[in-house]
């Protein structure tokens, strides 16, 4: 991503913090779109796959969906330790379905927070895999028409959005998204601020200490073990 200076007003191109001219600090530069002059956060064309909202939204439903079906599994050979003969029987019933969608939930805020983990629009990212995930529950469960009324039956997505929202806003708050800043109309004419310089090997330097110190923890070492029989 560019960088700009606050002073000069100097774009870099490439990674760097400090203005080689000015010696300040670097900003995040945002080109200005050439039809309405808003600053545009990325360029999502030359962003990687999975960093583009279609991506985010394809990653986070597949993390969902596989942490569901991995914790069905899971309860389900759980099921068949304690001795249940038929533990598949249990998603066929209404208890079934709601533990379905406590599973998917769990799915759905791990699966949320990871596609708005950093995006201004985290919470939209989620609530969309939390649509497409309701409209696979629809599909791959179509029991629960038989179990629910019309009206719940058709429902159930509207949770799955609830849940990927409220992931996506979580991942959102956890990992901030980068702030955006634009280029100043003119160049300031504050003075630039002091950096922080650490200055531990400032100063003179006892030559005759450092090699003393040296040549004992030399010898430490070569007659560690006469010392310890000693």
């Amino acid at each position: 991503m560019a960088m700009v200076c606050p002073q000069c007003s100097t774009v870099y191109e490439q990674q760097q913090r400090i203005c080689s001219k000015c010696s300040v600090q670097l900003l995040f530069y945002a080109r200005m779109t050439s039809t309405g002059g808003e600053a545009a956060a990325m360029d999502d064309a030359g962003a990687p796959w999975q960093q583009t909202p279609l991506g985010r939204i394809v990653v986070g439903l597949i993390l969902s969906q596989g942490l569901a079906l991995g914790l069905r599994q899971l309860l389900t050979a759980g099921f068949q330790v304690h001795g249940d003969a038929a533990p598949t029987s249990l998603w066929a019933t209404l208890t079934g379905v709601a533990l379905l969608h406590s599973l998917h939930a769990m799915g759905l805020l791990v699966g949320g927070a990871l596609a708005g983990a950093g995006a201004q629009r985290g919470v939209l990212y989620g609530a969309l895999a939390g649509l497409a995930s309701g409209m696979l529950f629809l599909i791959m469960q179509p029991q629960t028409i038989q179990l629910l009324s019309p009206e719940l039956h058709f429902a159930q997505p509207g949770l799955h959005v609830l849940f990927g929202a409220l992931g996506g806003w979580v991942g959102r708050t956890i990992w901030r998204p980068t702030p955006i800043v634009t280029a100043p109309a003119t160049a300031s004419t504050s003075p630039p601020p002091q950096l922080f310089e650490m200055r531990w090997l400032h100063g003179p330097i006892a030559w005759i200490r450092v090699a003393l110190g040296a040549a004992l923890a030399a010898s430490g070492v070569a007659w560690s073990n006469g010392i310890m029989n000693w």
